[in-house]
């Protein structure tokens, strides 16, 4: 009857404080002119906020005490390293922002209200959420607090509607913060404690609404899908606490988290340098660099390789040689990597110049040379990154449980889901990523050499970006040997707005490609 009792305690608590929001969403949006998705949001939201937090005070101290809440110390807090990490970073971006550039004062008043109303966002969430629902579940059954939490916590952000947000990206939403509710709910059962999910709770929600005040949304939209990719990835980790599972996932899990951190980390590094330049010597060098290949970048992209490397196979007990990055023969490797690369984006160019759907005019000059050859550094580190994860440490694991055809499938669908967030993005961009996902598995299958298949990669984005100058991957590329340029509405020959690899002839290339690469390996196979 007790649990019974708290049942209802929980539902009646997650009911009302869904009704508080949906009120404050609907009284911004119809009576105040407000609508969601603006900081300017807060200057209502904040006195329901105020409401809600009371009520969810009430509610929690009346049936539970602290320590059952989550109010104690952390336990395991490796479970907790990886989140904590990320929300430093993320604060000390913000406050970096925040002392390097000058806001006028109702910048400052609006920003002070976003820290404010985000942080009661996320303490009077998690007290409902992961501490009244998920402590009145968890005596029952450990799946019951984690879906039933995560599933309440989702459903509270479909009012949002009443705040102006439209169909589909309430959906979104949904999805989102359901994936969410598990990751902060294995997190909770993980470190028996709410007080580290409630800062990061605060952390998440100021980064979006406090990056729309300092003018930082691009970089704010970084950190929610380095949010999202950690989430999903920690939440597959949990589901079986199995060693061989946490040996598949969890180097993944820190190789991700490096690909994010390393780059912000290397850029703050160089800001604060050029800053400290500016005050000591009264010169004016540019704080940031808006290219995305910058020595920077570059520096953070052979971290990425490096450090990567030593994680996974300290992590995972293997060695560099595992993962295909033996010495013998290496630069016959390299070299015939790069060559296949090559051939095969020229492939691409040709055709579509061919077809007569893309212009590609030469626009070189001779002050490129610089930003040429560090793209070419960058490139090949960048493509051989993406490799170690998918086809030199993912694939061969995935393999031992589900054959190679079926390891080179989902590494596939999981290389082309990391791209998904870039500009441009259409259905034939995302199958043409999966495909080039099979090209790199079976060409990797049959060299077992990540130099090949990392430098193939790197040489394709390389030559599509600074060869012939296409977008690579929907992202543009400046100073380069030629100019590539649509020159008709139909994308699915051009590639549109996402380059070459947007393009059907793409997919021909890549079809012809994995197509051979398969007699070969029948072949290598017979003998």
């Amino acid at each position: 009857m007790k649990n019974l009792s708290l049942r209802k305690v929980s539902y009646f608590t997650a009911f009302i404080y869904t009704a508080l929001i949906g009120a404050g969403m609907y009284t911004s949006l119809h009576i105040n002119g407000i609508p969601y998705n603006t900081p300017r949001l807060v200057e209502t939201l904040v006195w329901f906020e105020i409401i809600m937090t009371i009520f969810a005070l009430i509610m929690a101290v009346k049936f539970f005490s602290w320590k059952e809440l989550g109010f104690t110390k952390i336990k395991n807090v490796l479970w907790f390293l990886p989140m904590g990490i990320v929300g430093f970073i993320v604060l000390f971006n913000l406050g970096r922002v925040t002392v390097t550039h000058d806001f006028t004062s109702e910048q400052w008043k609006l920003f002070g209200k976003v820290a404010f109303t985000t942080f009661l966002v996320g303490f009077s969430e998690e007290l409902v959420y992961r501490g009244v629902v998920f402590t009145t579940f968890i005596k029952e059954s450990k799946v019951k607090a984690l879906v039933i939490s995560a599933i309440t916590f989702s459903l509270l952000h479909w009012v949002n509607i009443f705040g102006g947000l439209a169909v589909g990206s309430m959906l979104a939403q949904l999805v989102l913060t359901l994936i969410a509710g598990f990751f902060f709910g294995f997190v909770r059962m993980k470190i028996d404690s709410i007080i580290p999910i409630i800062f990061f709770h605060w952390i998440w929600d100021f980064n979006l609404l406090g990056g729309q005040v300092l003018q930082m949304e691009e970089m704010s939209g970084n950190f929610t899908t380095a949010f999202v990719i950690m989430e999903i990835v920690f939440v597959l980790t949990a589901i079986k606490f199995t060693s061989k599972k946490k040996l598949i996932f969890l180097p993944i899990l820190f190789s991700i988290l490096l690909v994010v951190l390393i780059p912000i980390l290397t850029s703050v590094v160089v800001a604060g340098g050029i800053w400290l330049i500016n005050q000591t010597t009264g010169s004016n060098m540019k704080l940031f660099e808006m290219n995305a290949i910058s020595i920077s970048s570059t520096i953070s992209m052979i971290l990425n390789v490096l450090i990567s490397t030593f994680v996974i196979i300290k992590i995972a007990k293997i060695r560099v040689k595992d993962l295909g990055l033996d010495f013998i023969n290496v630069f016959s490797k390299i070299i015939k990597g790069s060559m296949g690369g090559f051939v095969a984006i020229s492939a691409v160019a040709l055709l579509v110049n061919w077809l007569g759907v893309v212009e590609t005019t030469f626009v070189f000059k001779t002050e490129y040379i610089g930003t040429l050859l560090l793209g070419m550094v960058f490139f090949a580190f960048q493509g051989t990154y993406e490799e170690l994860m998918f086809r030199g440490y993912l694939m061969p694991h995935l393999s031992k449980g589900m054959g190679i055809i079926g390891s080179i499938i989902v590494s596939s669908m999981l290389f082309a889901v990391l791209h998904s967030f870039n500009p441009g993005m259409t259905t034939m961009p995302v199958i043409n990523l999966f495909l080039a996902g099979v090209v790199f598995g079976v060409v990797y299958y049959y060299s077992g050499s990540l130099w090949v298949v990392g430098l193939a990669h790197g040489v394709w984005n390389y030559s599509q970006g600074f060869i012939y100058g296409s977008l690579v991957s929907g992202l543009k590329v400046e100073k380069t040997v030629c100019k590539s340029i649509p020159i008709t509405d139909n994308i699915l020959l051009s590639g549109g707005n996402f380059g070459f690899e947007g393009s059907i002839a793409t997919t021909i290339i890549g079809v012809i490609i994995t197509v051979l690469f398969v007699v070969l390996i029948m072949k290598k196979k017979k003998n």
